[in-house]
């Protein structure tokens, strides 16, 4: 959805992941890592109330971390923990008194994504499939060039959110163990990676979810007697390479096969028969990428990064 909204972005419409931090996350280079992390009692709690597990992000030491969105060749990442703790959905280090603890990000991060992105869903008056009660990014924040009705990928952010679920964690580096602060002690550290388990390309990742997509849409178009999916009018790489992936219409048709809503008109059910997929669904590519190996409908490890 990036280019879509990216090439609005240079039509006056903010955008959050089009800025130079955000775009450098998006090249062949990049890779998943499957890690097996040891969290401390911050994890998603609160010194006051308790715990909790659920991750709501009332209750969340929510920290998120995001690269410098200013340089794209700063490879400095930043972890927000000075927030309006009026905002329920950006609160993040507690103080033992209830308050937020604007010192430090000493704490590991956790936020349920659906509460954080959609909210709760509700039925429109007069009908219509629900609609999320939070826009995903603010759709309607003054100043930030988009139209009355919103920036409708925004929208697209909150219907993921809602059907995906998951949450949202950061580890800071301020919070990380080492030899001189190990996991444990009474230093100023709260997460440690146990275990790397696999690294992966994200192209190999990606190109599992669009085959997925692209299927479900050619199911759809059967179901329904279309003689060919809402892929089909998009524009063609050279060379048979497969469909041009960065297109208006290929975002939009990727849009209403997983959401099962029109891409524009998105309280109203896509016309192409679509039904929103499940969760399971849009996972399994990823999970079955970690899972298996290359030949075996997974992808190939990769050997860990080493900085020249």
């Amino acid at each position: 959805m990036t280019p879509y909204e990216c090439r609005r972005a240079e039509q006056g419409h903010s955008s959050f992941m089009c800025m130079p931090g955000q775009q450098k996350l998006v090249n062949p280079s990049e890779v998943f890592t499957q890690q097996i992390v040891q969290v401390d009692s911050s994890f998603g709690g609160h010194p006051v109330i308790g715990t909790c597990p659920h991750g709501d992000a009332i209750c969340s030491a929510y920290a998120d971390c995001n690269p410098d969105l200013r340089n794209a060749s700063d490879t400095k990442w930043t972890c927000s923990c000075v927030k309006n703790s009026s905002d329920p959905h950006e609160r993040h280090r507690y103080s033992p008194t209830g308050g937020v603890d604007q010192s430090t990000c000493n704490v590991t991060g956790k936020v349920d994504v659906r509460k954080r992105y959609c909210g709760e869903m509700v039925a429109p008056i007069g009908g219509g499939p629900s609609t999320c009660t939070i826009c995903a990014d603010e759709c309607y924040r003054s100043g930030d060039g988009c139209p009355e009705t919103g920036c409708v990928w925004k929208r697209w952010k909150s219907l993921v959110a809602e059907i995906t679920g998951g949450f949202w964690y950061s580890t800071p580096a301020e919070a990380a163990c080492d030899a001189e602060n190990p996991y444990g002690s009474d230093g100023n550290c709260a997460w440690q990676i146990l275990e790397t388990v696999k690294i992966v390309n994200a192209t190999c990742v990606f190109d599992r979810l669009h085959h997925a997509v692209e299927a479900r849409a050619k199911s759809n178009a059967g179901r329904v007697g279309f003689k060919s999916s809402c892929f089909a009018p998009c524009a063609t790489l050279p060379g048979g390479g497969g469909y041009n992936r960065t297109s208006d219409c290929y975002v939009e048709c990727f849009v209403e096969t997983v959401t099962g809503r029109d891409a524009i008109a998105y309280n109203t059910s896509a016309a192409n028969g679509a039904v929103a997929m499940s969760a399971e669904e849009i996972n399994t590519p990823l999970a079955d990428a970690l899972r298996f190996g290359e030949g075996e409908g997974g992808c190939a490890g990769l050997p860990p990064y080493v900085p020249p």
